[in-house]
């Protein structure tokens, strides 16, 4: 027994070892990944040549669901934006062609869900937050559902001084406030719009002047991109203003990632910078292979996502960009109780951890199998796991930080 113990905690420390950037999906040569969106173990991500893609094992691989559709005797190939939450997976294209899609069953059948929307728009972000279905357009304004799409209402969102709503190019959501990346022009000069009553009304920050193409919010801290970088710490009302580059040199950034305080970056030759200081100084970490446009990052779970020219997908532990190898508590302060265990498991995590609400959880065989898998967030401020479906014996608990990709090993006896 021993022995086999040995062999498995030597092939845990593998399996949760720090690795470089996989290939995990490639498409048509001309095309590019446009967005991701993901709900536990499941992904979606968006083509502008294959339509739709799902992943239901943490982007380990990638299958089409929605490229066969036919709309006017035409296959849906561009899908702007995606969403998905449970079985539920929402895609946004064309209006004038198609509009938004909505499948409940992970993309065996789809059905339109167009009520409400105007046509001939582009619809270029897609949100959810509980009951609500946040979408935005191009030039057509910012709607909400709270009945899965069946009707939609327009959000009153529009530019100062003018009768229109602008194009909108990003979106974040963080409980009750939304911040929107528009594009600008000679009649609107403002990039960022922020509601803090889930999209009833609308406030201008009017000194990020650039089209905003990705944005995000979290508590007072709202970041946006559109070439340079704003940096607001206070909810828009002050910005500072950070430009992606080394010395004199331009990075031509397309897309970037945030966690907490660093800023992940890809640019159009396939590299990957890092801020640790909100974009105060800038690293090269690595290239993906063939030096590709990264047009779209995304973290999901212990991963990062490129999505680059050629509707390629790369992934990576996030902690080969962060280079955090050490676990973020010492081990013997997380217990688990009690052991041996017979209906539940409590994990017994310090107040003081990174890991309370901010895991993943893995229980595997001593074959290294997983036979269960959840989150923290999961389980309840207890953390307290049932195992009573699992077989007398005993078994390994990985607790894994979302974030930094960093782990503990445990051990537990069921009886």
């Amino acid at each position: 027994m021993k022995k086999i113990v040995l062999f498995l905690l030597l092939t845990l420390t593998v399996q949760y070892s720090y690795s470089q950037w996989e290939l995990v999906y490639s498409g048509i040569s001309y095309g590019y990944i446009t967005s991701f969106a993901s709900d536990g173990t499941k992904i979606v991500a968006g083509t502008t040549e294959s339509g739709m893609l799902l992943s239901k094992d943490y982007g380990g691989s990638f299958n089409k669901i929605l490229s066969d559709i036919l709309v006017s005797g035409h296959k849906i190939r561009t899908v702007w934006s995606v969403a998905i939450s449970g079985d539920s997976v929402f895609a946004g294209t064309n209006l004038g062609s198609a509009g938004l899609f909505l499948s409940t069953n992970l993309g065996e059948t789809w059905q339109t869900k167009n009520i409400g929307l105007m046509k001939d728009y582009s619809l270029y972000v897609i949100g959810v937050k509980d009951d609500h279905i946040f979408v935005g357009t191009g030039s057509c304004g910012f709607y909400v559902s709270t009945d899965r799409g069946e009707l939609w209402k327009a959000k009153n969102i529009k530019v100062p001084g003018q009768t229109y709503s602008p194009c909108i190019l990003s979106m974040s959501i963080n409980n009750n406030d939304i911040a929107l990346g528009v594009s600008t022009s000679d009649v609107n000069p403002y990039g960022v719009f922020l509601s803090t009553d889930m999209g009833d009304t609308w406030e201008v920050k009017d000194y990020v002047m650039s089209s905003i193409t990705l944005i995000t919010i979290h508590g007072d801290t709202v970041i946006a991109f559109g070439g340079p970088l704003y940096i607001s710490t206070d909810k828009g009302n002050s910005w500072k203003i950070s430009y992606i580059e080394m010395g004199s040199d331009p990075l031509h950034i397309q897309s970037i990632v945030v966690i907490g305080s660093t800023i992940i970056a890809g640019n159009n030759r396939g590299e990957i910078f890092l801020s640790r200081d909100m974009g105060g100084s800038w690293i090269t970490k690595n290239r993906l292979p063939n030096s590709l446009n990264v047009y779209s990052l995304f973290i999901s779970g212990d991963y990062i996502f490129a999505g680059t020219y050629g509707e390629c997908i790369y992934r990576a532990h996030i902690s080969d960009l962060l280079d955090i190898q050490d676990p973020p508590v010492p081990l013997d302060s997380i217990t688990l109780s009690p052991n041996p265990a017979t209906d539940n498991l409590n994990i017994n995590i310090p107040s003081s951890s990174a890991m309370i609400g901010a895991a993943n959880y893995s229980i595997l065989n001593l074959l290294g199998q997983t036979v269960q898998s959840g989150t923290l967030s999961e389980i309840g401020s207890e953390g307290r796991i049932s195992v009573a479906s699992l077989q007398s014996g005993m078994y390994f608990l990985i607790l894994m930080d979302r974030y930094t990709g960093t782990y503990v090993p445990l051990k537990f006896v069921k009886e």
